[in-house]
């Protein structure tokens, strides 16, 4: 799929714990099963070996095992407060100190307010570099989610958000807090293995990377393995169909620039062009700058036309036309307001078009193909 870092799940809400921990007091580990092999070793283990960051999720509010829910452990737990949350330390402190740098760590659901100085310890001590989703307040390089599970992201999403809020995001803040969208390759949201469930569609798939990456967010999907621990085929399928499409539509730009400081720009090819997608992308090194901005082209009869008004761009704005523009002579981005307090922007490091149209649908053909065969 081309992914550049892997999340694990190494405690789920149930509590079990895949990797040998030593805390004394909880029985409920891989080490007590009938094959005690240390995944999250052998998870970090295959990241370094094919070259991809890593990281960890760790429910520290739900806990079934041991009658925990919403961070409170419940009458009848077989621990007290103090010891759950002595051992959520004690689960973290070896999770994150034992396994090298981390790329990305969970936090599903946020934390125990009462535990936030002891995480941010955790985290200085730790994991200085690492990024933590829904980890706001407790670490300099929180992620945001998105406020959906759907794949899909709002427009316009910007990258800066008061800590504590989700979704969309806000102009006005602040606060670099930019957002993440995670979806799950199975049909209606279903995040465990369920044999009737099926996978999404080709369509559904390349739909959800251009409407999340496209909208400034970054993109995670779940892989849903039987209870053995293998994926199945047609999730691997699924992801390589996306991978494939991913790479041959977005690393063959027909033309593109990049420009510094100026408002408009323009892509003058050196005979007219034909393209149904544009991407455009901000270097966000002094933050997100662009506040509104439109797309013109003008064909080579001498005609222009409109064909994007939009606002935020941040990280990549993607714009999937609903037809292909034939003829075109040259494509100009015209930045209208920027964020004035902020120096020297606007930053554009990428402006490019695309023609995806029949790429997109020969994966979704041959998907479709793919499953009438199984």
């Amino acid at each position: 799929m081309g992914c550049k870092r892997f999340v694990y799940v190494a405690k789920h809400g149930c509590g079990f714990v895949t990797w040998h921990s030593s805390v004394k007091n909880y029985p409920y580990t891989i080490l007590n099963s009938p094959n005690s092999t240390d995944i999250v070793a052998s998870f970090v283990a295959s990241a370094k070996k094919y070259g991809v960051g890593y990281g960890f999720y760790y429910s520290t509010v739900w806990n079934t095992y041991a009658g925990v829910c919403n961070s409170v452990v419940q009458p009848g737990s077989k621990y007290t407060q103090a010891e759950y949350d002595a051992m959520v330390l004690q689960h973290l402190s070896e999770l994150w100190g034992d396994f090298g740098p981390l790329a990305e760590v969970w936090f599903d659901g946020g934390y125990n307010q009462n535990m936030a100085a002891a995480l941010r310890n955790l985290f200085t001590t730790l994991q200085p570099h690492v990024v933590g989703f829904q980890a706001d307040k407790l670490m300099p390089s929180p992620v945001r989610w998105v406020g959906t599970e759907s794949g899909f992201a709002p427009y316009p999403c910007w990258s800066t958000s008061d800590y504590g809020t989700y979704g969309a995001g806000s102009p006005d803040s602040n606060t670099w807090f930019p957002a993440e969208t995670d979806f799950t390759l199975q049909n209606s949201d279903q995040w465990f293995y369920n044999q009737m469930a099926g996978v999404h569609s080709a369509s559904d798939l390349l739909n959800m990377y251009e409407t999340s990456v496209g909208h400034n967010t970054a993109l995670i999907i779940n892989f849903s393995p039987f209870a053995n621990g293998s994926i199945s085929r047609v999730q691997i399928t699924a992801a390589e169909t996306l991978g494939n499409y991913i790479r041959s539509c977005y690393n063959n730009p027909i033309i593109q620039t990049s420009d510094k400081g100026n408002l408009v720009i323009t892509l003058n090819p050196s005979q007219p062009i034909t393209f149904d997608r544009i991407v455009v992308q901000e270097d966000q090194t002094f933050g997100q700058l662009v506040r509104k901005f439109s797309l013109a082209v003008k064909f080579s009869n001498g005609t222009t036309r409109n064909i994007v008004e939009g606002s935020s761009i941040g990280n990549k704005f993607i714009e999937v036309l609903k037809a292909e523009l034939q003829q075109v002579a040259s494509v100009t981005l015209n930045i209208t307001s920027i964020n004035t307090n902020q120096p020297g922007g606007p930053f554009i490091k990428n402006i490019a078009v695309f023609s995806c149209g029949r790429l997109a649908e020969k994966a979704d053909n041959d998907w479709k193909s793919y499953i009438s065969n199984l």
